[in-house]
């Protein structure tokens, strides 16, 4: 049985104290799902925790972010429940089709043997560019499998990030992979039956894969009419996933493919937020006029005449006319091919500072691991602020990828980028990451070492140079003299603004009330310096520009122990905490220079840090 649920944060694995949000990645600790579907926390085959619904619930199920606690890793788990068909029990776990309608509970086994043979073929396919199937198993009188959870986001709010369509360039780069993977279960005789912008997912240091077959939810069409509206996505699907004894083959797909293409290269969106599809095969059946994409595509994204022909063939309506398989479907861009990928490039990682320096590590496409666990980490380090699962980094394909892992220091790029939480981001040669401000690593090819001694000898190989790394001072935290400069730059501000706005407001103090007495007026000063600086400390410091005058002018930022902006609370304590460490002799400030994050002792009493831009 999984130990202490109810202190892991659904979000990023970590092992809270109970608190009602988590201290690492700031999300709730405790929320619900609606109703209808199973709630946080709810443990699955005795060892997968369910947390948050992944986006909006379909016609054909459920899917959930979850927790594997065992592999601490983050999954999806996906939950066979048709609509309309079955729903939950009321002990909230439960499925139960209607049980005063036969045809519902037909249906009902029908797809849930479906769906477990679906997943069993694509557990055992391991395809790049098909979504991964971990394991399946039934539970609670229906199925799930489970998945990896990817970091990234689907072609349908990629397409919403660009503010229009595709380019020419990118739309090859996405669907030449989709062509591969949909070529691959074609060839199981397996055929999606639900290609679609939101089932085409671009993970952040992946190739683009298909989601969410719909095998099981077709056969349910095919045996009744009355749930077709549900499982079928109009605008993607052709005229045949309608009917119940029209054939359907890989030219169903290759419709519901080509559709998806339109989509992406028209880029529009309807009012509710989702894309906006080619017109649907009922209408077109209907008199409706599909307009050539030519029509549709921007003026400033123009597209060949091959690309948009061969889109428009596999949108025939009629199932013969369409292109019968992916291979004939590629065909049809003969002007429009990939050009051959650059040669992959190999990549090791200098130690630039900390453990290891001067070392070389050379990369492959397995992930290496960074951090001070002896047991989960391939790189192990000593320092103490570097998470116990920093952050791991691998190449493919030629192309670096490094990922920070809930660190709780954070992982910085190039000095100036702190990654969020779980973020993936694309390394070059002579890129610098560093961890917690303490290890620093740098990017850079390897050289191509010759076969053999003879080969060297009786060859001549092209020499390649590798960058020498730069060996520059790596700061994060300010320092000292920087934050002893920014101060006085604050003093001088401060002094003047409050010496100004003193003479007028007991300008007009005098001139409201009569009062001229010296030292009525020197309190009301003294109360309004005090009130004025407290303001411009606060309100400045959880500004987005994170800090006063005197600070931006050195180049120094203040945030929160994770990196991120602090509110206005926090700063008014950071400010305040400062009379604490004035009345110590001015100790609490002179820990700064000593302290390994450069903190005083009010950064430590308000959980806050001052570090460089």
């Amino acid at each position: 049985m999984i130990e202490n649920i109810e202190n892991i944060c659904l979000n990023c694995r970590f092992n809270t104290d109970g608190s009602d949000s988590c201290p690492q990645c700031g999300h709730a600790l405790n929320f619900n799902n609606d109703i209808g579907e199973l709630q946080p926390r709810t443990v699955l085959n005795k060892k997968y925790i369910v947390g948050r619904r992944l986006g909006n619930r379909g016609g054909f199920g459920i899917t959930y972010q979850g927790i594997e606690p065992e592999l601490d890793r983050m999954i999806a788990i996906k939950e066979f429940l048709p609509k309309n068909i079955a729903d939950r029990d009321t002990d909230r776990s439960t499925v139960t089709p209607n049980p005063t309608d036969k045809e519902c509970i037909k249906n009902f086994e029908n797809g849930l043997k479906l769906f477990l043979e679906e997943a069993k073929t694509l557990a055992k396919l391991n395809h790049p560019n098909i979504i991964s199937i971990f394991s399946y198993f039934r539970e609670n009188n229906t199925a799930y499998f489970v998945m990896p959870y990817l970091q990234g986001r689907t072609l349908e709010e990629f397409i919403k990030e660009l503010s229009g369509g595709l380019t020419q360039e990118i739309f090859l780069e996405i669907f030449n992979p989709i062509f591969d993977g949909l070529e691959a279960i074609h060839k199981k005789e397996i055929l999606h039956f639900d290609i679609k912008p939101a089932n085409v997912y671009i993970p952040n240091s992946a190739p683009p894969i298909l989601l969410d077959f719909g095998s099981a939810r077709q056969s349910m069409v095919n045996k009744t009419l009355n749930y077709s509206h549900i499982f079928l996505t109009p605008g993607f699907a052709p005229i045949e996933q309608y009917t119940t004894n029209a054939d359907k083959g890989n030219f169903t797909d290759i419709y519901a493919c080509a559709a998806t293409m339109y989509s992406a290269l028209q880029g529009k969106f309807k009012s509710n937020g989702s894309i906006e599809s080619p017109v649907s095969a009922i209408d077109r059946q209907e008199g409706h006029t599909l307009q050539h994409i030519k029509n549709v595509v921007r003026k400033q994204q123009p597209i060949s005449d091959d690309l948009a022909n061969a889109i428009m063939k596999g949108l025939e309506f009629h199932s013969r006319d369409r292109p019968q398989n992916v291979a004939e479907f590629k065909k049809l861009f003969v002007t429009q091919k990939p050009s051959p990928p650059p040669q992959n490039m190999n990549y090791e990682i200098l130690v630039l500072a900390g453990d290891y320096e001067g070392e070389k590590i050379p990369l492959s496409s397995k992930p290496i691991i960074i951090g001070r666990s002896s047991k989960k980490s391939v790189l192990i380090l000593t320092n103490n602020t570097i998470s116990s699962t920093h952050c791991k980094i691998h190449s493919v394909n030629g192309v670096v990828y490094l990922q920070d892992m809930n660190s709780s220091n954070g992982t910085w790029l190039n000095d100036e980028k702190k990654l969020r939480p779980s973020e993936t981001v694309k390394l070059k040669s002579g890129d610098t990451f560093s961890l917690a401000g303490c290890a620093v690593f740098q990017v850079i090819e390897a050289v191509q070492q010759p076969e053999s001694i003879e080969e060297n000898i009786t060859t001549d190989d092209e020499v390649i140079d590798t960058p020498s790394p730069v060996n520059q001072p790596f700061r994060i935290y300010a320092g000292f003299w920087k934050r002893f400069s920014a101060a006085l730059i604050d003093g001088i501000v401060t002094t003047i603004g409050c010496a100004i706005i003193g003479f007028i407001f007991g300008f007009i103090f005098i001139l409201s009330t009569g009062i001229n007495d010296p030292d009525v007026l020197e309190f009301i000063g003294n109360i309004l310096g005090i009130f004025l600086v407290w303001l411009y400390f606060s309100v400045m410091e959880s500004s987005s520009s994170q800090g006063t005058f005197g600070k931006m002018a050195v180049g120094i930022k203040v945030t929160d122990l994770s990196g991120y902006r602090v509110s206005f609370g926090k700063a008014t304590g950071r400010h305040f905490g400062k009379i604490i460490s004035t009345i110590i002799f001015l100790i609490g400030f002179i820990m700064v220079a000593f302290t390994d994050k450069k903190q005083g002792l009010h950064d430590m009493m308000s959980g806050c840090l001052i570090v460089n831009k």
